[in-house]
């Protein structure tokens, strides 16, 4: 979890990418990290609507622990390529290529004073203009 470099009054979570010194790419919604491919293997299509059915999931290795991420086919690739700055952070969202992440000018790279810790747990879902999505209160996050 981080607060927005461009707003430290929103909160934002993303998947830690790059450290700092690491050079960054992203190719076709894939990272590589020091010319490493981060490893993912595909895991079928995403079932849940709102705007995704069809969407490719793909498990992704970051270290030790493996997240699923998704690929929304009507969504296009952002290209990046850069260093990670000496106290800063490089992030990405699980919804590839339909995430405001560190690709983008409003989010950057994420300095130091700006992180706020690990998430650990979903606490509310909301698909708005609907109700919270409840079957995911309390889900564990890796």
């Amino acid at each position: 979890m981080f607060r927005l470099p461009s707003d430290p009054s929103i909160h934002y979570i993303k998947r830690l990418i790059g450290i700092p010194g690491d050079r960054a790419v992203v190719h076709d919604n894939t990272p590589f990290i020091n010319g490493a491919r981060v490893p993912a293997r595909p895991d079928g299509e995403y079932l849940g609507g709102y705007g995704f059915s069809g969407a490719d999931l793909e498990v992704e290795r970051i270290g030790e622990r493996e997240h699923l991420i998704m690929l929304a086919k009507t969504r296009l690739s952002t290209d990046y390529e850069s260093i990670v700055p000496a106290g800063s952070y490089f992030f990405m969202g699980d919804n590839r290529n339909d995430s405001e992440d560190s690709r983008f000018a409003n989010v950057g790279f994420v300095p130091d004073a700006n992180l706020d810790g690990r998430a650990v747990l979903i606490w509310m879902n909301w698909q708005l203009p609907r109700w919270p999505t409840w079957r995911s209160f309390g889900i564990r996050i890796e």
